[in-house]
């Protein structure tokens, strides 16, 4: 009966107002006036409310008025019920929003500012780490000093969400490797402003855009030590597969550090390697160079000319292995990219020093072509950094260097564990990004494929992935108690645990999310919004199209020259 009084009392009011006798506020009359006078309601105000017909039709006008409202807030209720019902960061066991500020929010990542960047005296979190994206309404970050895994199959967002921004947030140097030009054409020119852009693409993905700086195999192989650990990426799973692959690899890598250490010794070509590799006569260029020079390791040419004089069998099997791993200078391409012209040589420290970019780019076709010498190129800026940041104040490079490495099983840079448990430690932030754990498991084996995941700090599951053992993996990761308080007294208590997330569920993850486990915290279920203000996106936008026209005239060029 309210409801009917109330819609009869805003009727009258409508009515008047329209009819223009005013708002009778003072003379709103009780429910049983209004009922006994339905013929001429002005009698039940006591003053004029206008025409019966312009009566009822005010209170009908009220009342559909008063229904819509009550359909679209229950329109809304549902919605927004079922809208939480089917968001992924609501199910129950994951974080909730006060064990997601605590472990991933802005203020824990501040509270680590003196540490991860003591040159900044009021760090904002985006000299601290990387945003993850939110959960909770609460903004995630990764501090620089933790290592971040990502495993996502293709279109599942890793560029878009995570490799885009993090190439244009981070803070000095940065090195990327990409299968693609996405990340490249929108990143070279807002990366280009911070410092020198170093490019090194043999397939020529990036047609159009020149690089003037090139890296050398045999760069700083003047010192024997340098020699040695550049031999040893470089002859990578060269022996896999073959009887005795020990103890050839050992011999491999002697070989082929005497010839690094000779062409940087005598100032050579790289297709010089690729000349002294391809038959042990050969080398004996190399013995020369080593047994004359007063810069070379004692003794070296002694191991070199050892090999070149031994039994035919062996010295054939063991150059067979030579051969391989400077194959790919066969390529007139491949040798531009590693063969830099007189004073421009790429120098890691100066690369690191400038917040320079290094675009490494290759097909997934191309890069079983250059992987050993992108890993080596790699490799040589993290010694230089790590050499660097034991120089430093607090023995870490500040601000730091970002390796982001898309399609990181591509390449095998043994380091990449150690880069993970302590890169951060020393001013390196790592990101390996893989499409399945598989594809680590491939390139690097099993047990050090599981040590390099186990030493991220960060994982981060996007969907789509559908690989059963893996997905149950992280399933036995993320559970929760749950208590039988039994029947009675003959029924005792009892605890298990039951997953959060069963397999199904991890696969099935909605596109916009990933599932983030942040060291020892409670998995968080994340909202991935790339962030970019509206000025900075438009400036981004024109850049693109600014590089996409320099790779379209580049392919047209190529083109022209091939006919």
């Amino acid at each position: 009966m309210f409801a009917v009084y109330l819609f009869l009392v805003a009727g009258g009011l409508l009515c008047a107002f329209l009819s223009g006798h005013g708002l009778p506020t003072d003379h709103a009359p009780a429910l049983l006036p209004l009922i006994s006078h339905l013929r001429d309601p002005s009698l039940a105000w006591g003053v004029s409310v206008g025409p019966r017909d312009l009566y009822w039709a005010s209170t009908v006008v009220v009342f559909i008025v008063a229904i819509c409202i009550v359909l679209y807030a229950m329109h809304l209720f549902s919605s927004k019920r079922r809208k939480r019902d089917d968001d992924p960061t609501h199910i129950d066991g994951l974080a909730d929003r006060r064990e997601v500020r605590a472990s991933a929010g802005k203020n824990q990542l501040r509270a680590q500012g003196s540490t991860i960047r003591p040159s900044v005296k009021r760090p904002k979190p985006r000299d601290l780490g990387f945003l993850l994206g939110e959960s909770c309404g609460v903004d995630c970050y990764s501090s620089y000093e933790l290592s971040i895994g990502i495993v996502g199959p293709p279109r599942s967002g890793k560029s878009r969400n995570f490799l885009i921004p993090w190439i244009l947030a981070a803070p000095a140097a940065a090195v990327t490797t990409s299968t693609k030009t996405d990340n490249f054409v929108a990143t070279m020119i807002a990366r280009s402003k911070r410092g020198p852009v170093t490019i090194v693409d043999p397939e020529g993905l990036a047609s159009g855009v020149a690089s003037a700086l090139r890296w050398s195999p045999s760069r700083g192989c003047e010192d024997p030590t340098t020699a040695m650990h550049r031999a040893r990426t470089l002859c990578a799973g060269a022996t896999e597969n073959v009887k005795d692959g020990g103890l050839w690899l050992i011999e491999t890598e002697m070989v082929v550090q005497n010839l690094l250490h000779g062409a940087a010794i005598d100032g050579r070509p790289t297709s010089d390697l690729h000349a002294w590799s391809s038959s042990p006569p050969h080398s004996r260029e190399v013995v020369r160079i080593l047994g004359e020079s007063l810069e070379a390791a004692p003794l070296w040419y002694r191991d070199l000319d050892g090999v070149v004089m031994s039994e035919e069998r062996h010295r054939e099997i063991l150059w067979s292995f030579v051969r391989s791993i400077f194959a790919p200078l066969a390529d007139p391409k491949v040798v531009a990219q590693l063969t830099p012209e007189p004073g421009r040589e790429f120098d890691p420290l100066e690369f690191i020093k400038n917040n320079g970019t290094l675009y490494l780019l290759g097909s997934a076709s191309g890069r079983v072509v250059m992987e050993n010498f992108i890993s080596a190129l790699i490799q040589d800026i993290v010694d230089v950094a790590y050499h660097e940041a034991s120089a430093s104040t607090g023995g870490r490079l500040d601000p730091p260097l970002s390796l982001l490495l898309d399609e990181a099983a591509n390449y095998p840079l043994k380091s990449l564990g150690g880069l993970a448990s302590s890169g951060g430690g020393n001013g390196i932030a790592t990101v390996a990004v893989v499409q399945s754990l598989a594809q680590l498991r491939a390139q690097f084996g099993y047990e050090m494929a599981t040590a390099i995941w186990d030493s991220m700090n960060v994982k981060l599951y996007l969907p789509g992935s559908s690989s059963v053992s893996d997905l149950r993996d992280v399933s036995k990761l993320i559970v929760t108690e749950t208590t039988n308080d039994g029947a009675g007294r003959s029924v005792p208590k009892t605890t298990r645990q039951r997953p959060i997330l069963d397999p199904a569920t991890i696969r099935s993850i909605p596109m916009g999310h990933a599932l983030l486990l942040l060291r020892n915290a409670k998995p968080i279920m994340l909202t991935l919004k790339p962030r970019t203000k509206r000025r900075v996106a438009r400036e981004l936008r024109a850049n693109r199209k600014v590089v996409e026209k320099m790779l379209r005239e580049g392919t047209r060029a190529n083109g022209r020259n091939r006919a």
